[in-house]
């Protein structure tokens, strides 16, 4: 945990600082760590946008390929 007045930059660069110390390889990103989770969490679960698109889903997923 940090104060809260501590910037979160100081805290990100001394964080980076510390991956690059130890030897491996990493990328950087300006991307928190909600946007991602939520990011992955929109591409894992797709919720229809219509009811055209839930009956279109449900065929697919109830129909034998032919």
């Amino acid at each position: 945990m940090m104060p809260d007045d501590q910037p979160a930059t100081v805290v990100q660069d001394e964080l980076a600082a510390f991956v690059t110390s130890l030897g491996v390889e990493a990328v950087r990103t300006a991307e928190t760590y909600d946007s991602l989770v939520r990011a992955t969490q929109d591409r894992a679960v797709q919720v229809p946008t219509s009811r055209d698109d839930t009956d279109a889903a449900d065929t697919m997923a109830t129909s034998s390929p032919g």
